[in-house]
């Protein structure tokens, strides 16, 4: 069996939707059999993220070799949004006293720049600061050839695996940045591929599969005794399996039309939610202040919905403001 490649420009929005939904209930917690199981599994949703992102890149980039419109693109899109929601969150934990927010100058340094989750001097938000370092490389990625993608995967995969073991302990704090280097190669190397031949073959798909799934259950188990070498060697075997597990997903996309176009939407305020839910201390605060008196599953019903409701909102706004800053 074949898998046509094209499903995933096709339903990119709706998989960055799922891959949204999946990280805020994670973040949440879901307590009901069988969701709770498929919700503690959330973070790969990030990964989901990371592949459609560097598929959508590589795709842009093919089609516009400009880099500098390329870098004015992505970072007025990312940049402004993320500083106007520091900016709130920064305001509201000064006046409410929350640890942990900024406090100095040197604070705001970390905050606003990404240097804190580097340097291990704020390490609350980490995506933004991974997502900004991965697309100063996109343009390098999208020129290389698919057989120097593939190479490049696996030099991640094994160079994430032998980080994950702690030898090099001062990078400990950001495996979760390194161990998705791979994925989001990968999303480039796909993209190569389907310009060549828009199927993947069962040849190739299927021991990948197999492949990534044992890679995935050995990581699984390796982190009940040492958790970021397990969730590395799970992470890493990801971008194995990353294909059919988006093509299946697809599957129930192209016959749940609703699905899709929830899925999609929230796809398209996908980084805003991210930033309103992130803070765990911000959110926690919000929910103990306002919704105490509600039942706990009432409570993250609201909380998604008041997520959902601002960051539609806020793209709204941002949208209007890069209008407004493109004609000056």
């Amino acid at each position: 069996m074949n898998l046509s490649l094209s499903f995933i420009s096709k339903y990119r929005s709706a998989f960055m939707g799922l891959a949204i939904f999946w990280i805020f209930f994670y973040h949440t917690g879901v307590d009901i059999p069988v969701l709770r199981e498929i919700f503690a599994l959330g973070w790969i949703g990030v990964d989901i993220f990371f592949f459609v992102s560097g598929y959508g890149l590589c795709a842009s980039l093919s089609k516009n070799a400009s880099v500098g419109n390329f870098y004015k693109r992505r970072f007025s899109r990312v940049i402004p949004t993320w500083w106007v929601v520091l900016a709130a969150m920064s305001i509201i934990g000064m006046i409410w006293s929350l640890k942990g927010f900024p406090s100095s100058p040197a604070d705001f340094f970390y905050w606003f720049t990404g240097v804190g989750w580097w340097s291990a001097n704020c390490n609350f938000e980490w995506y933004i600061p991974t997502l900004i370092v991965f697309y100063l490389f996109a343009p390098m990625l999208a020129r290389m050839s698919l057989k120097a993608l593939c190479i490049s995967v696996v030099i991640s995969i094994l160079a994430s695996i032998i980080l994950g073991c702690g030898i090099i302990h001062h990078l400990d704090h950001v495996y979760m940045s390194y161990s998705r280097v791979a994925v989001y190669i990968a999303g480039f190397a796909i993209y190569k591929y389907q310009k060549k031949s828009d199927s993947l073959p069962l040849s190739i798909w299927g021991p990948m599969l197999i492949i990534g799934i044992v890679g995935f259950g050995v990581g699984m188990y390796l982190r009940l005794t040492n958790l970021s070498f397990g969730l590395t060697v799970a992470r890493v075997s990801i971008p194995f399996m990353i294909v059919p597990m988006l093509w299946t997903i697809s599957q129930l996309f192209s016959r749940i039309k609703w699905l899709n176009s929830v899925m999609a939407f929230l796809g398209l305020i996908s980084l805003e939610i991210y930033l309103l839910h992130i803070n765990h201390e911000f959110s926690h605060t919000i929910e103990s202040k306002y919704l105490a008196n509600l039942d706990s599953y009432v409570v993250k019903a609201t909380w998604f919905i008041m997520v959902v409701t601002s960051a539609w909102l806020l793209h709204g706004m941002m949208q209007k403001v890069n209008a407004l800053t493109s004609k000056r």
